[in-house]
C-alpha cells in the first residue's frame, strides 16, 4: 500500500502554528512570572519580630515599663516630640496586649513603683526592671520599649499631605532575671493607596484616608500585640 505524505505547504502551516503557540506560551509565562512573584513577596510585615525564648509562662502577667526615647529621636533630640507621645504609645501598647487576653500592669502603675524606689525617669536596665516588677506586682515578665519616630500628620490641604510617621521598639524580658524572650519593631510612614496598594489597604480605612500619628500608633500597637500573643 503506498504511503501518504502531507503536502509541503501543509507541513509549513503546521510548523508555523507550533511556533506561534510556543511564542504565546512564552509571552504568557513572562507576564505571569512578575505577578506570581509579587503575590509571593507581598507587602512587608507590619512589625518585625524575633523570638529568643519561650513566652508561654512569661505572658501570664506582663508589666509595661515606661517607654524611653531611642533611635532617630535620640540622635536628633526629642524637642519636636509631642509631650504626650511616649505616654500615648506605651498606653496603646498596654491596651492592645490586654485586648489579647493577657493580664497587664500599665506603665502608669510601674512608673509609680519606680518613683517610690527613687527612679525619676525610665529605667533601661532589664534586670533592674524585672526585679522591681516581680517584687511589686508579681509580674511574670516586663515589656520595655522606646519611641524611635513620631511625627504628626500635616495639613490635609497640602497636596500631597505630609503623612504621619511612628516608630517604636519593644522587648519582653522574663522575671526575675531579665532574660530577653521576644522583641519587635514597628516603623511606619503612611503611604498613599496609589503609592503601595497592598501596604496601604492594611491601614484603618483600607488606605482611604490619612491617619493621625495616634491612629498610626494604634495600628502598630495592635499588630505588635497580636504577634506577641501568637508567640505563645
Amino acid at each position: 500500500m503506498p504511503s501518504i505524505h502531507p503536502a509541503p505547504d501543509v507541513i509549513t502551516r503546521i510548523l508555523l502554528m507550533c511556533r506561534m503557540l510556543s511564542k504565546s506560551a512564552l509571552v504568557g509565562l513572562v507576564l505571569l512570572t512578575p505577578l506570581v512573584a509579587c503575590q509571593q513577596i507581598g507587602p512587608p510585615p507590619i512589625v518585625d519580630y524575633h523570638q529568643s525564648g519561650s513566652t508561654e509562662t512569661a505572658l501570664a502577667k506582663v508589666a509595661v515599663a515606661p517607654f524611653s526615647i531611642g533611635g532617630q529621636l535620640a540622635r536628633v533630640g526629642s524637642g519636636s516630640l509631642p509631650a504626650d507621645a511616649k505616654a500615648l504609645v506605651e498606653r496603646m501598647v498596654a491596651e492592645e496586649i490586654a485586648a489579647q487576653g493577657i493580664d497587664v500592669i500599665p506603665a502608669g502603675d510601674v512608673r509609680t513603683a519606680l518613683s517610690a524606689r527613687g527612679h525619676q525617669g525610665p529605667v533601661t536596665d532589664p534586670i533592674t526592671m524585672a526585679e522591681i516588677v516581680v517584687a511589686k506586682f508579681g509580674a511574670s515578665a516586663v515589656l520595655m520599649g522606646e519611641v524611635t519616630r513620631f511625627r504628626e500628620r500635616g495639613a490635609e490641604a497640602t497636596n500631597p499631605p505630609d503623612p504621619a510617621i511612628v516608630g517604636f521598639k519593644v522587648s519582653l524580658h522574663a522575671t526575675p532575671g531579665g532574660a530577653r524572650l521576644w522583641r519587635a519593631e514597628f516603623s511606619e510612614r503612611q503611604v498613599a493607596l496609589s503609592e503601595a496598594p497592598g501596604r496601604a489597604r492594611r491601614y484603618p480605612g483600607r488606605g482611604s484616608r490619612w491617619l493621625t500619628a495616634a491612629q498610626l500608633a494604634r495600628f502598630g500597637a495592635r499588630a505588635m500585640a497580636e504577634a506577641l500573643a501568637e508567640s505563645r
